[in-house]
């Protein structure tokens, strides 16, 4: 799955000139919205640099930046293709068994209605860690 990652990464590089030194808002947000796909499926700073033509310190300011838009309507607005045309990459599954009920639940929701029933159940404390005495 990585190397057809690595692939369409390449691809939209290309036709959307991501690799270019434009600054527009809506160029930026795209790229840091790749970066942070590059990254949750392991490829390295450097590796991520290479396909963009920056440093991975370029990199490393794309999350930084992601981490701090991600929930942003704009940034949603601007990467909502992307989220379409990514959407086989978007969510790594890690081993179930490695998981906490938590994280289970929250892999099983199919859509937004089921997220915010989840949402409750945490509000309700079903999923308290805490030691009771």
């Amino acid at each position: 799955m990585r190397k057809e990652l690595l692939e369409k990464v390449k691809d939209v590089i290309k036709r959307d000139e991501l690799d270019t030194s434009c600054r527009a808002q809506q160029m930026v947000y795209q790229r840091a919205f790749i970066y942070h796909l590059m990254q949750k499926h392991g490829y390295s700073l450097t590796k991520t640099g290479e396909l963009f033509n920056r440093s991975h310190a370029t990199i490393i300011n794309g999350l930084n930046l992601y981490n701090s838009i991600k929930n942003d309507l704009v940034f949603l607005d601007y990467v909502s293709s992307y989220v379409i045309e990514f959407e086989d990459f978007l969510y790594v599954t890690p081993s179930i068994s490695k998981l906490s009920k938590i994280e289970e639940a929250v892999l099983k929701c199919q859509n937004y209605f089921e997220l915010c029933q989840l949402q409750e159940r945490i509000k309700n404390g079903e999923f308290s860690t805490k030691a009771t005495k």
